[in-house]
């Protein structure tokens, strides 16, 4: 007897328990600061093809290699850090503005995620700096990419969602590592799917250094942020690789055509509900702004950037590479973070019922001057699963509990189809309360749904599954 309660107590807790939550981190276009490479105590104002746009200080910032003048232990990471001014009051030449760095992510504001952004903050002995702050917005509109020869733009818009506001000492001659962290909050549903943006300020007169920029995501079991594995476009007959995707006709020979993928080798065997790829917009032309950029599927053959640029080109376009959506900025265009539904396409990857050779991007309408368009180099892929669907069927119902009482107990080898909805290689308790969990999730009408005492009446025909199974209360001779 003593058994059966100790198990029936064990199911309780994992009832109230939270399915395990899995992320990672979100690209960062130049995250130390080691474009361009410089030598010994040199520094750089151009930025604008380095990965950071401005806030606040009209671009005075760069990249710099300190030496050990000004750091005894030099740059926490590679070389190069980026030193950043404040601004200058318009009104008041003699008072500062918050000013420095600002980068617009890929990455969405994700319902139930949990956001780490962490970053090296440096007061040098030679500019000893006044004052910091580290912050992570919400929205913002990003800073076109351009040839390297001129400042960097601009970055405006943003809702402040968590920031570090100067509380570490730090001594000159030294760096602190600064962490920032949010949690989503309902009370910022309105944000949702909104960029994240990363900034890092200069408070006073004086200079701040920073380095090594992190930004880290902590999603719920049921959803998966992809970061591209590779991406690239063609321009100018020539292959470029830097920190945009650039499609349609610029200053340029013919049009620019680019190339995304992805891989899901580890997606989870689980239903996929949704999947949404997200294109941040940073740059468009000067005619024909209200047209239309198209996604298309790579369908002809698998590439990975060391092709020529006319075959690469060819991929984007070719019959076999279907278009998937035209999507347009509308009046008044100007640059932000578009949601594209690739769900059937990427169900079918997983699947292996379509070949997975990623995506391609072009003009909808090409050979039109000035017309060219500008995304961020790291699409970002975000993943929703049907956790608890065993039968594919899009409803977690009595079905799958079903399907899971058969496997239950299984060591090895098991998937969602089995009842293994964690991707654990086993159908156990864990999958017993990922499945009560979502019990009724993807069904039309809402009566289908447990109250709690239904969803533990399935933990305890669980409990009496393995009862049986173990003969635990069987009767002796």
């Amino acid at each position: 007897m003593k058994n059966a309660y100790m198990v029936l107590s064990v199911v309780v807790v994992l009832v109230l328990a939270v399915c395990a939550a899995h992320g990672g981190k979100i690209p960062i276009n130049n995250p130390g600061f080691e474009d361009p490479p410089l030598v010994d105590d040199d520094y750089g104002w151009s930025m604008d093809n380095q990965g950071w746009g401005y806030v606040g200080n009209n671009g005075y910032l760069g990249p710099w290699n300190p030496t050990t003048a000004d750091y005894p232990g030099e740059a926490p990471e590679g070389l190069n850090v980026g030193w950043t001014n404040p601004g200058e009051d318009p009104l008041d030449a003699n008072l500062a503005v918050p000013g420095g760095f600002a980068q617009v992510l890929s990455a969405p504001l994700t319902a139930g995620t949990t956001y780490k952004l962490t970053v090296k903050v440096g007061s040098s002995l030679t500019y000893p700096g006044s004052g910091y702050a580290v912050q992570l917005l919400a929205g913002g509109i990003p800073q076109p990419t351009g040839d390297g020869s001129n400042y960097t733009g601009a970055v405006t818009g943003g809702t402040l969602l968590a920031q570090d506001n100067n509380s570490l000492a730090i001594a000159n001659g030294t760096f602190v590592t600064s962490t920032v962290t949010y949690t989503y909050s309902p009370a910022d549903s309105d944000l949702l799917e909104q960029p994240l943006q990363v900034r890092l300020i200069a408070l006073g007169w004086e200079e701040v250094e920073y380095d090594s920029v992190s930004v880290e995501a902590t999603l719920p079991a049921d959803k998966a942020l992809i970061a591209p594995t590779k991406g690239l476009y063609v321009k100018d007959g020539a292959v470029q690789d830097n920190y945009s995707l650039d499609i349609g006709h610029g200053n340029w020979t013919g049009d620019a055509r680019a190339l995304v993928k992805y891989d899901l080798s580890s997606l989870a065997s689980a239903t996929i509900s949704r999947a949404t790829l997200y294109l941040l917009q940073s740059d468009l032309g000067t005619f024909d702004q209200n047209g239309q950029a198209q996604l298309r599927r790579i369908g002809t053959s698998n590439w990975d950037g060391t092709e020529s640029a006319a075959v690469l080109a060819g991929l984007v376009a070719d019959a076999k590479s279907a278009a998937i959506a035209n999507f347009s900025p509308g009046p008044n265009p100007q640059g932000g973070l578009y949601g594209v539904d690739v769900t059937d396409i990427i169900r079918a990857w997983a699947d292996g019922s379509l070949p997975n050779y990623g995506f391609g991007l072009m003009q909808a309408s090409e050979g039109l001057a000035d017309s060219a368009r500008q995304f961020g180099a790291d699409p970002m892929l975000l993943i929703e699963y049907l956790l608890g669907d065993a039968n594919g069927d899009g409803v977690v119902d009595a079905a799958d509990y079903i399907t899971l009482k058969k496997n239950f107990g299984k060591t090895t080898g098991a998937g969602a189809s089995a009842g293994d909805f964690n991707s654990s290689g086993k159908v156990n308790w864990a999958d017993l309360n990922i499945l009560t969990n979502n019990f009724g999730a993807g069904a039309p009408a809402p009566a289908v749904t447990p109250e709690p005492c239904s969803a533990m009446l399935l933990v305890l025909g669980a409990v009496a599954l393995m009862r049986r199974r173990a003969g635990i209360g069987r009767v002796g001779r």
